[in-house]
């Protein structure tokens, strides 16, 4: 087993840790999202142009994640690397950043059936997530499909489903919402 192989493990091993001591609250959120870690050179794994922390496009990696908020306790409880089709598609770059052949292109986070708090039952009221995936009509249906309370960010401009139409624009339900400037 590799170096790479072992501090994931670890890693795993303390997420895990975290989630026996945290999952006992029916009304927990989850909150997903994701950040840009400033990256340099050819071999670190997921490097691209992306918006990143400095709030300025730059290289970088896109590290998302999932917390666990009782109220009174959070906890990180799950993560993952974006690892944009740029890499994907070039297995001997992947190879040499230590990408396993078996890995793909991964969305930024996988879709609610895929998610392992849902998989696995872990105790939540609802999921909260910036406009990255409230904009994803698939990612919101199939957690409506999985009956999981949500509450997204989306856009002025983008539809969303209410009791009397599937695709209703949001400048119609909230009038008055402001139009972004600058």
């Amino acid at each position: 087993m590799g170096t790479r192989e072992v501090h994931g493990a670890y890693e795993q091993g303390l997420l895990n840790s975290f989630r026996s001591h945290v999952y006992m609250n029916a009304e927990a959120v989850l909150l997903l999202d994701d950040t840009g870690f400033v990256g340099e050179g050819i071999r670190s794994a997921g490097v691209q142009q992306h918006y990143g922390t400095a709030g300025r496009t730059e290289n970088c990696q896109i590290g998302v994640f999932l917390a666990y908020d009782t109220g009174r306790r959070r906890t990180l409880i799950d993560r993952r690397l974006y690892q944009p089709t740029s890499w994907t598609d070039d297995r001997t770059r992947c190879r040499q950043a230590g990408i396993d052949d078996t890995v793909g292109s991964r969305p930024r986070w996988p879709w609610p059936r895929q998610c392992r708090a849902i998989a696995e039952k872990i105790r939540f009221r609802w999921v909260t997530a910036d406009a990255a995936y409230g904009f994803s009509k698939g990612w919101r249906f199939e957690l409506e499909q999985a009956d999981v309370f949500h509450v997204m960010a989306t856009t002025r401009h983008d539809t969303v489903v209410i009791r009397w139409a599937l695709d209703h624009p949001v400048h119609d339900l909230l009038p008055g919402l402001a139009r972004k400037t600058g």
